[in-house]
Order: structure tokens, then sequence, then C-alpha cells
């Protein structure tokens, strides 16, 4: 039989992996009753900070077709460590930002953020602890930021780079993976030449009713049938998993997504996107030369004016509520109330603060914009 290995560490980290073949991938032919033995090696690679733990995967593919995947952990012989990524967790209707730990039995430990000073404390704060410490035991498995703005961790991910644990330094990453949940009407996302499919689907790849498909990077499926006329419609509730279309010029799809929970896979990079679909209005999102369909994740404004544009479908207008947080102000006075069917084009001018940040979100039929300024910069 012919065999592929293949092994890696699930998120980013600094770890690398080496079988002991020498490579990353080990591959072969099995004669009858011949066996392998394969090893995989982890180096931690920086020596400043200590090891965090790390998932890993190996898969192993006999002739091409039957495959087995193992999963496993990596622990680091210390009484607490932590887990190599934030990453985001939906709880309700608040997004937190959490980190994996473990702690051994009969063991306590103290966390606590060195580049996070106390001037973030009234915007930032461990969920279900007053500040950013909090002492831990082997029953704590996970640590969640909280805070006035959900999208201000996701965009304060230099300063949370560096965890400590009693007196053990980490240094992990921020996986970016947003939860997202964004609308649409009875008549569905339109698809056309000048509004085209948008981040991420401009990629290609599959889209799907979760659960109805998966992402591997081998499924192989058609596009959805498309009829004789110019203006044609794919309702995923009929064709729950398909390849993604291309839209010609002079073509127009109206893409219904009833509400449900989807998943869009670029096969190339073999990456998943899940997203919630809730009943509302049909929206597009134009920012930083980029169209977004998925348009509810966080954003940071870099440059002293902000602008973007968001495209309603509908007939209607619809009602656009604002907010700002922060210990900097926002002039959202140029702001209306609601949004007009078409294009509307906005222009704000950016605090000067440390982090800036602006966010959409949907609000029972309404969309909420929220923008954030922490810490003043220093003129």
């Amino acid at each position: 039989k012919a065999y592929f290995v293949s092994g890696q560490i699930l998120g980013d980290s600094q770890w690398s992996t080496e079988f002991s073949c020498g490579a990353q991938v080990c591959e072969g032919i099995l004669d009858p009753d011949e066996s392998i033995s394969l090893d995989l090696n982890f180096v931690h690679e920086n020596t400043t900070y200590q090891p965090t733990f790390i998932d890993y995967q190996v898969e192993i593919i006999f002739d091409q077709s039957d495959s087995h995947k193992e999963f496993g952990r990596i622990v680091p012989d210390l009484e607490a460590s932590v887990g190599a990524e934030w990453y985001h967790v939906r709880n309700g209707e608040a997004v937190l930002s959490c980190l994996d730990i473990q702690v051994e039995e009969s063991t306590a430990s103290n966390i606590s953020f060195p580049n996070l000073s106390e001037a973030w404390l009234p915007f930032l704060w461990l969920d279900g602890q007053a500040g950013l410490t909090q002492s831990l035991t082997s029953e704590d498995t996970a640590v969640c930021l909280n805070g006035v703005d959900q999208a201000l961790p996701a965009n304060s991910q230099t300063l949370l780079r560096h965890v400590v644990l009693d007196n053990h330094s980490f240094e992990v990453g921020f996986d970016p993976t947003w939860p997202h949940i964004v609308s649409s009407s009875n008549d569905g996302w339109v698809i056309d030449e000048t509004h085209p499919w948008g981040a991420p689907f401009d990629q290609g790849g599959t889209l799907y009713q979760e659960n109805s498909s998966s992402c591997t990077g081998s499924e192989f499926l058609s596009t959805p049938r498309r009829s004789n006329s110019s203006n044609w419609t794919w309702d995923l509730s009929i064709w729950p998993s398909q390849a993604l279309p291309s839209v010609e010029q002079g073509e127009r799809l109206q893409l219904k997504l009833a509400t449900d929970t989807y998943v869009h896979c670029d096969q190339e990079q073999v990456a998943a996107t899940k997203f919630t679909v809730q009943d509302g209005p049909n929206l597009i999102l134009h920012t930083n030369n980029q169209t977004i369909r998925l348009w509810d994740a966080p954003m940071t404004a870099t440059s002293s004016q902000l602008e973007f544009a968001i495209y309603n479908s509908e007939a209607d207008e619809i009602v656009l509520r604002h907010a700002s947080f922060g210990d900097v102000a926002w002039d959202l006075s140029p702001l209306p109330s609601t949004l007009s069917s078409g294009w509307n084009n906005f222009t704000l001018d950016v605090p000067s603060s440390e982090i800036n940040t602006y966010q959409l979100n949907h609000q029972d039929g309404a969309i909420l914009l929220t923008f954030g300024a922490y810490l003043e910069a220093e003129s």
C-alpha cells in the first residue's frame, strides 16, 4: 500500500514539527506484512518565553483514499500553562476573547497581562472578575476578556501577546476568526457586476448549510443550476451545498439565505468561515477598498479620517443606530438615523487615540454602528 503521513500544529504558535523521516510529510510504499514506525518531533522555537501547550493533528492516507486522523495535545512540564492563541467565543449577544489554560491539581496560579496597564481597567476586564488578574485552579480551563466594546480585544492584540502565570512568561497569538452574524431578507443578497461577491466569497470555493458538506479541500461540488434568464436565483434551502458560481457581466444572482448557519470554504487554503444569517436587511459594507459581505467583524480606524459606505438593497429605509465607547469622543453628528435604499456614504474624523474601533451589528431589523476610542494619544 502507498502511504502518506502528514502532521500539523492546529493554530498559530511558536512551535515547529518534523517527522523522524526528516520532513513535514512522510510517504512511501508498504509491502504486505510490512510496518513502519514514525516519530513526530516538536520544538519550541522561542527561548525567551515558556512554551505554550498546543493541539496537533496527524493524518494517514493509504492508496490516496483510505484516511485516518488522530488528534493530540502537547503540554509543557509546568504547573500551569496557557494555550497558543486567543480566540473569540460568542456568549449570547456578547463576543468574548478567550485563552485556554491548564493548571495542575492542587495548584493555584495567578494570571496577569503586563502590557495592559491600569488605564485599561474601565474598558477591559476578565469575565466574572473586577479587573485584569485572576487566581486559577485546575477547575479553570479558560480565561475570557470582556469589555465595554467587543471590538476592543480584537484590536488590542499586541497588548495581549504577553501573558504571565505566576513567574512564568508566555507569548501567545490571536486567532482573528469572528463568529459572524449577518442578515438577509426574503429577497436574498444581490450579486452582480456592481455588487460583487465580496470578502470572503470572492476567493471562490464552496458555500453550504452547516453539516451539509465539509471543508477538507477535496470536495467536488457543482455550481447551482442556473436558469436561461440573466436574472437567476440560488436558494440554499433547495441547493444547500454548491460551488460558488461566477456571475458574468449583465447577470444578476439572488442568493437566498434562510435563517440558518452557513459555511464558506476556501478550498485552496482549506479555510472554513462560518456565519449565521438572521432575518433582516441585505447589506454590503465597502471599506478600505474592499467589498465585505460578512460585515459584522470589528475593524480598526488607523488614519485621521474614516471613509466607508453601506449598500442597502431594500426598497425601504433601515433604522440606523449608533453609539460610542471609550475615554475619547467620536463626533457622530454627521451620521443619519436611517440607511436609505442604495449606497450610503460616510466620512468621520477619527479621534487621536491609541486604538480606534468601529463595527456594524444587526439588531432586529435595524443596524447598530458602534465606535470606540481608547487612551488619548500623546501629541
